[in-house]
């Protein structure tokens, strides 16, 4: 049984750690895809992130309940990418979690996350599971945050 809290953090979804390039990232139709899945998104494309030569995507969805997620999305080369959503609950990113997996990457076997917390710890990221609802998606997510919040 989930023991679920409020907690928040920042949840980053990546393709799996062997296959940066697995989801064909890009920018443009991770904006599409938000725009589609969550009416009301709000993007706007980032140039020229931190000291490298990432570029990022800023967005803003609203969930079903009326909770905003804040999110960054970056790449720092073709074909690779990664959605970070910060301040958020396990609840809350499962939405986005799931609509990534079922509807953005090309395969739902494609991702894997990891948390500021667990990444504070040590943990590095950990698959997201290929099938499960939205709310098993955030039980999965939440079980991560009740092992690595110390």
């Amino acid at each position: 049984m989930t023991t679920w809290t409020d907690r928040r953090t920042t949840f980053a979804f990546t393709p799996p750690s062997d296959d940066a390039r697995a989801w064909a990232f890009d920018l443009d139709a991770l904006a599409a895809h938000l725009k589609r899945e969550f009416p009301g998104a709000w993007t706007k494309p980032e140039e020229q992130l931190g000291p490298g030569s990432a570029n990022g995507l800023s967005f803003e969805i609203q969930l079903p309940d009326g909770t905003w997620l804040r999110g960054l999305a970056t790449q720092v080369r073709a074909d690779s990418g990664a959605v970070s959503v910060m301040d958020t609950t396990a609840r809350e990113v499962a939405v986005l979690a799931v609509s990534l997996r079922d509807n953005f990457v090309p395969a739902s076997n494609l991702i894997e996350f990891y948390s500021d917390l667990g990444v504070d710890v040590g943990r590095g990221p950990d698959p997201l599971p290929a099938q499960g609802s939205v709310e098993e998606i955030a039980a999965v997510l939440q079980e991560h945050l009740n092992t690595v919040d110390v």
